[in-house]
């Protein structure tokens, strides 16, 4: 998104987004790349298994203490 967007002012008030990524080949194998900084907390995802999908969650580990 550009900067001062209004995409990019909504981000100033409450920094949560979704990220999605479009992919063209049934396969996977095509890939796809964006460029831009998140600080990532949480991520959740599918990924094809068989007929179906698997919904799969990561999260950071924990900052040592």
């Amino acid at each position: 998104m550009m900067w001062q967007s209004r995409k990019a002012l909504d981000l100033l008030g409450d920094p949560r987004c979704v990220v999605h990524s479009t992919v063209t080949d049934r396969a996977g194998t095509e890939g796809d790349v964006h460029l831009f900084a998140v600080d990532i907390t949480e991520v959740g995802y599918f990924v094809v298994a068989g007929e179906g999908h698997e919904t799969r969650t990561w999260a950071p580990p924990a900052a040592p203490r």
